[in-house]
C-alpha cells in the first residue's frame, strides 16, 4: 500500500528537479558558464566520462573545450535520499564535435542533488560512457 505513495513522491521529486537539470545541460550547450555554474553547489565535484575528476565548478575554458551541439536526456528519475537530497539518474545522448568531425555518444549519469534555501543544486555528477 505504501508503494504508490513512494512512487508519487519520487515522480514529484523528479519533476521538481528536472527543469534545473535541463537548464544545466542547455547552459552548457550554449557555453553559458555563469548560468551553468549557478545551478551547481559551491562544493560541486564531478567525474567525467573519461574518468577525470574535478573538485570545483568548470571554468568557461573547460566548457568551451568540450562543446556539444545537441543532447537528449531519457529515463530521468529521482530517488529521494532524505528530505533535501536526491539521486538523479538518466541516460544522456550527446552530439558534438570531436577530432574534426561530429560524434554521437551515450552516457549513463548519476547525480546527487541538494536542496538549500528551497533551491535544488547539483552537488555531484558522474557520467559513464555506454559501449555498444
Amino acid at each position: 500500500m505504501n508503494k504508490p505513495e513512494k512512487t508519487a513522491k519520487a515522480d514529484a521529486l523528479t519533476e521538481a528537479i528536472r527543469p534545473r537539470l535541463l537548464a544545466i545541460w542547455e547552459h552548457y550547450k550554449n557555453q553559458e558558464a555563469e548560468a551553468h555554474n549557478a545551478l551547481l553547489a559551491d562544493n560541486y565535484q564531478a567525474v567525467g566520462p573519461d574518468g577525470s575528476f574535478r573538485s570545483r565548478k568548470p571554468m568557461p575554458e573547460e566548457i568551451a573545450k568540450a562543446p556539444l551541439t545537441a543532447f537528449t536526456l531519457v529515463e530521468v528519475r529521482a530517488v529521494p535520499l532524505g528530505p533535501d537530497a536526491a539521486l538523479m539518474t538518466y541516460t544522456a545522448e550527446v552530439d558534438g564535435p570531436s577530432g574534426g568531425h561530429m560524434i554521437h555518444v551515450t552516457y549513463q549519469v548519476g547525480e546527487v542533488w541538494l536542496r538549500r534555501a528551497g533551491e535544488w543544486t547539483c552537488r555531484y555528477y558522474q557520467a559513464t560512457p555506454v559501449t555498444k
